[in-house]
């Protein structure tokens, strides 16, 4: 006999959105047997139009052919807390720029501004790399910052006129759901002179269990 089991999209699942196709797919995942169980039907009752997939609020309803053993059924409770409602970005995400962007003053512009697609909770390797220089020799030098979410994570400043080669990488965690924004900025520090930066990337790759 289907066994249908209700949730309260908005205090029941992490974000208050439920996106049926992903949440169906997680089900699948976990350790509910849905060979021998199918799920029948993921119904949605939202007050909201769906918005590429997602509705916010509303209701939630889980049908199986049968009854989920309790154990099944604590199981599923865990995949509708963690739901997050958007489809997951790409575990490697980028983006690159290999013109050369200058900058004259000591406010900083952005050469790379990434806002990563809606990741699945993780340790991630955050890679930047980039070229610098001062335009001519002065008693100044090139600053290059990188932050994530307005906050510099790393730094590199250069006197020198010709191209340096500068490589960032360290492990960073975030939560399901994230939508972290990283940026590459240059400025300049002490007398007049323009800071110059080219070839700059950078890379959040999920680091995948061994």
């Amino acid at each position: 006999m289907s066994t249908a089991y209700v949730f309260d999209v908005a205090t029941e699942t992490a974000f208050g959105t439920v996106n049926p196709n992903v949440l169906e797919t997680e089900i699948h995942d976990s350790a509910i047997d849905t060979v021998a169980n199918p799920i029948e039907a993921i119904d949605t009752t939202s007050p909201s139009r769906p918005v590429d997939g997602v509705f916010t609020g509303g209701s939630l309803a889980v049908v199986f052919t049968a009854a989920l053993s309790p154990a099944d059924e604590a199981v599923l409770d865990g995949v509708v807390a963690a739901h997050t409602g958007p489809a997951f970005g790409a575990p490697k995400q980028e983006l690159e720029s290999m013109a050369v962007t200058s900058n004259p003053n000591v406010v900083p512009v952005d050469k790379l501004d990434l806002t990563a697609v809606t990741l699945m909770g993780g340790t991630y390797i955050l890679t930047a790399c980039w070229e610098q220089r001062l335009a001519a020799a002065a008693a100044a030098m090139s600053h290059v910052s990188t932050l994530v979410d307005g906050v510099e994570v790393a730094q590199n400043n250069s006197e020198l006129a010709d191209w340096q080669l500068v490589t960032y990488v360290a492990p960073i965690v975030f939560a399901a759901g994230r939508t972290p924004q990283i940026q590459v900025q240059l400025s300049r520090v002490g007398a007049a002179a323009t800071a110059e930066i080219r070839r700059a990337r950078v890379m959040l790759t999920l680091e995948m269990e061994s």
